[in-house]
Order: C-alpha cells, then sequence, then structure tokens
C-alpha cells in the first residue's frame, strides 16, 4: 500500500509540484491498495474531501480565465483529479457509509457543473458522472439518498442527455407538463405533446427548420446509463409534485431528440417501462397520453433493425403490451378517436409482417402440453384453454407466445371499434383504415 499520509497536506499546499506529486501517490495507491479494507476505505473519505477542495480551487482559476485560455497543465490534472475520484469510488464506494456517499454525491452534481454557463466542467465532466454511475451500481446506496437528492441526481442526469441548463431541477418546475392542455415546447420552440400521426413523428425523418440532428456523446450515453440505475430503485418517489410525469415528458424528449439507436436508446426504454409500471395505475391519464405519444417512436424501432436485438425487442414488446390498454381505453380513444385508430393499425400492420415474414419463431407443438384449463380455475402465465408451456418451453418460445398475444389483444381493441365498447364510433368514418385492406385476404385463405 503506498503511503497515503501526508497527501492532504499536499494537496492543500499552493505548490504546483507538491500539487502533481499528491495526485500520483493517489493513483499508486488505487492500483495497489487491497480491495474490502475498511480502514483504508476510510482514509479515502477524507482524501476525497481534500480533492474535491482542489478541484474546486482549480476549476475557479480556469473559470475566470475561460476554458479556452485555461493552462493545459491545469486542464491535465483536472482530468486528473477526475480520474483518481472514478477510480476511488470504483474501489471503495461500497464500504462508504450513507452519510460520506450523499456528501461525495452532491459534490458531484455541484462539482461538474460550471456554474456561470449552467453545462459540464469540461475537465472534470465524463469522470464525475461515470463515478456518480459507480455509486448508484450499489442499490443501498440509491435507495438511501433521500428524496431531494434522488430528485437533484436525476434532475442533472437528465440536463446532461437533454443539453438543458445544469442548474435546472424536476422539482422546481412551475407547471406540470404532461397535464396541461397546450403542448410544451423547449427554448427552440419544439413540441413535444404532439398527437400519433403528427408530420414530426419519428415515422417521418423530416426535421424542423433550423433544428439539426443532435449527436451522443459519452457523457449522454453515461448520463442515460446513470438514470436506469435511480429510476430503479423502490424508494423513488414517481408520485412527488409530479415528478413521474415529467420524467416521461423528458424521456420522450429524448426519443424526439436523437433518432439513431445507441445504447444510450436501450437504457432510455428500460427507463421507460420502469417508470411507467409505476405510473400506469397511479396517474392513468398522464400515462396514456405519453403512450400515445411513444407510440409512433416505439413501431418504427419495432419495425426497423433495433428489433435484430432481443433484447430490445423484449423491451420494446413489454412498452408496447403495457401501452396497448392506455391507448385503448375509453376516456382515450372518446379523445382522439382517429389517434388510436392510426396506433392499432400501425400496430396490427406491424405484428402481421412479423407473421408473415417468419420475423420470430413459431410456436412447436413438442414445446407444448396439451391440456384441458378448468374454467374456474385462474389462468397461469404461458397457458390457454386447451394447451400451455411444455418441458421445452425455452426463452424463444416465450417471446413468440408474448408476440402472439399481444397480436390476439391488437385484434380484441381493433373489433372493439365496432361493439358497444365504443358505440359512438358505429356511425362514423373511424374504421381502421390499413387492418382489413392488409390482411382480408391472408386470413381468407
Amino acid at each position: 500500500m503506498a503511503p497515503l499520509q501526508g497527501i492532504v497536506r499536499a494537496l492543500e499546499s499552493k505548490s504546483v509540484k507538491e500539487n502533481a506529486d499528491a495526485l500520483t501517490r493517489m493513483e499508486e495507491s488505487l492500483a495497489n491498495d487491497p480491495k474490502e479494507n475498511i480502514q483504508i476505505a476510510n482514509e479515502w473519505i477524507g482524501i476525497l474531501q481534500a480533492l474535491s477542495s482542489y478541484a474546486s480551487r482549480e476549476t475557479a482559476a480556469c473559470q475566470k480565465k475561460g476554458w479556452d485560455n485555461a493552462p493545459a497543465a491545469t486542464v491535465k490534472r483536472l482530468e486528473k483529479v477526475g480520474s483518481v475520484f472514478r477510480g476511488a469510488l470504483q474501489k471503495w464506494s461500497k464500504l462508504f457509509d450513507s452519510d460520506a456517499m450523499q456528501s461525495i454525491v452532491r459534490y458531484l452534481l455541484g462539482g461538474m457543473v460550471d456554474k456561470g454557463k449552467g453545462i459540464l466542467v469540461p475537465p472534470l465532466g465524463l469522470n464525475y458522472i461515470k463515478s456518480l454511475v459507480c455509486i448508484c451500481n450499489y442499490d443501498p446506496h440509491v435507495e438511501h439518498l433521500g428524496d431531494a437528492l434522488w430528485i437533484d441526481t436525476v434532475s442533472c442526469a437528465f440536463s446532461i442527455v437533454l443539453d438543458q441548463d445544469l442548474g435546472y431541477s424536476l422539482d422546481k418546475e412551475k407547471t406540470d407538463a404532461m397535464d396541461s392542455d397546450p403542448a410544451p415546447t423547449d427554448d427552440e420552440g419544439y413540441e413535444y405533446n404532439r398527437p400519433v400521426g403528427s408530420k414530426r413523428g419519428r415515422q417521418d425523418s423530416t426535421r424542423p427548420k433550423g433544428r439539426p440532428l443532435r449527436t451522443l456523446s459519452a457523457e449522454k450515453i453515461e448520463g442515460m446509463a446513470l438514470l436506469v440505475l435511480l429510476l430503479k430503485s423502490p424508494q423513488a418517489p414517481y408520485l412527488k409534485n409530479w415528478i413521474g410525469q415529467r420524467i416521461l415528458d423528458r424521456l420522450f424528449r429524448f426519443f424526439d431528440s436523437y433518432q439513431s439507436w445507441s445504447i444510450a436508446h436501450t437504457n432510455a426504454l428500460i427507463c421507460v417501462n420502469l417508470v411507467t409500471a409505476e405510473l400506469e395505475l397511479n396517474a392513468t391519464r398522464q400515462s396514456a397520453k405519453f403512450a400515445l405519444q411513444m407510440w409512433s417512436h416505439l413501431l418504427s424501432y419495432w419495425s426497423g433493425k433495433e428489433k435484430k436485438d432481443k433484447f430490445v425487442k423484449e423491451e420494446l414488446l413489454i412498452a408496447i403490451t403495457t401501452f396497448l390498454p392506455l391507448v385503448t381505453m375509453v376516456r382515450t380513444v372518446e379523445g382522439n378517436p382517429e389517434a388510436v385508430r392510426d396506433a392499432l393499425d400501425r400496430l396490427f400492420v406491424c405484428l402481421e409482417e412479423d407473421v408473415m415474414n417468419g420475423s420470430f419463431e413459431s410456436l412447436q407443438l413438442d414445446s407444448l402440453h396439451l391440456h384441458l384449463r378448468n374454467p374456474s380455475y385462474r389462468r397461469d402465465v404461458y397457458e390457454a384453454i386447451t394447451f400451455r408451456s411444455g418441458a421445452k418451453f425455452d426463452h424463444s418460445q416465450a417471446l413468440s407466445w408474448a408476440i402472439l398475444e399481444l397480436q390476439a389483444d391488437c385484434a380484441v381493441a381493433v373489433c372493439s371499434f365496432f361493439s358497444d365498447g365504443y358505440p359512438w364510433l358505429k356511425d362514423t368514418n373511424i374504421a381502421p383504415r390499413y387492418i382489413w385492406k392488409n390482411s382480408s385476404a391472408s386470413y381468407s385463405q
């Protein structure tokens, strides 16, 4: 173990040489110190406190000169500070108590921000985001963040991903975007509350004039990875002050702003499923609005090359299966019948094309077990009236079953347009346009 005594004193020194020597000693210590040593971990808490003070001094000096004019040596030392911070948290964060962990998170949230401009500090940003990921990768730390710190961390992550001011907080928003009548806009005047089929939807690659396609930097990808770790917490305060609905609004902005699929989109889709699982019953109307907004994006990904990844296809299937009953609620259909019709049309066509093209494995007879289900018993998972899953029923068969169930549910929803479920539609022109045109021939064969 490299000796740690004197590092704090060296960091507090005004000598650049002593500062650089302290950083080098910390890197050596990280490389050589054994893991799971509580005594060393406690020493590192004090060292990180001194390191944060040193980073704040250097950052303030660079901000006065401007980052373009900052000395290269200072910027390099700050990059080393971020690397040491991340390495220490990767190695020791699980041994930190909740008080130390919360103090470190508060510092990271403030230390990565250039408060004058509301942007990331260039030499520290990426490493500090990765440091937060290291902390939040340990579930007990996330569960002990507390509501206020959790909201601040989620707000910071979304601000990074969406290029917003890093001083913004979800908890301080004056109005609820998901619950208001006017469509919310960002600082470029871009609408996010659009109905399915809008010209600016995901199925149309046309973008508003003057609005270039955004690119996903490493910081944004790490920010979305951080959101997955935060949003899966059982202590997440989704129902506090409309936080859940505001998160859904920002997830929609993400999919609307970044069109090319990436690992960040996979994480964003996981976030969608995590949040809607909590809100579909607790904030049904807002969840239904979000489902209609996201529908075009989800079906475009379902029909695209992204579905070749089985994990992505499973997440898409979870999202669409969750959204279907929300989209077809009487309240939703009554408020926007044409949008619901278009949504069902597109879903049915996508699923029918999958069946016709053999995009997924069909159910195999040797993977099923034939039996008659007692109608008085509750139906189990993967069980129909005359058959159920058998001994050879594997992961691929489960996915196929779920897709076929979704197709059946979609067919039921389509038929409801002409049943007593939606009586006001019987004498209107809201009949599904594509389904009968595209599928009547195949079903008549």
